[in-house]
């Protein structure tokens, strides 16, 4: 099936003044979130505008939701300490921990991208590591 061509008069910018935007997740709830330098998460609210959740330090880098609709945030660091935790972020109360900021006594280093699994188990990939751990 060919792609549909869509007239750029139909789209519309939301997400207006995110920073280091690099991942989007739609919660069970059907809310939307993006990683926010400027805070943790930001909600994209149903008419384009911001609602900034948290505060994780670092980059926010990937994101995904745990099996209670938390979210879970790869800090990608920044050369911040700690450099790239993995955090988890309340959504409704903005509160943030530190799942797991290294391995094997080793810190963590651009946590890149979070995803959780079923058994509520968090996957994560890390830009600058060559080892599954």
């Amino acid at each position: 099936m060919p792609l549909a061509q869509i007239p750029l008069a139909n789209l519309k910018k939301v997400g207006v003044g995110l920073r280091r935007p690099e991942d989007v997740v739609v919660g069970r709830d059907g809310r939307v979130w993006a990683s926010d330098q400027a805070s943790a998460c930001a909600e994209i609210l149903s008419d384009g505008t911001l609602r900034r959740i948290g505060k994780a330090g670092g980059a926010p880098n990937g994101i995904n939701m745990d099996t209670r609709g938390r979210i879970v945030i790869a800090n990608f660091g920044l050369g911040t300490a700690p450099t790239g935790p993995l955090q988890r972020l309340d959504p409704e109360t903005g509160e943030i921990e530190i799942l797991c900021d290294a391995i094997d006594g080793k810190p963590l280093v651009a946590s890149n991208y979070p995803i959780v699994d079923r058994a509520g188990n968090i996957w994560c990939s890390h830009s600058t590591s060559d080892r599954a751990r």
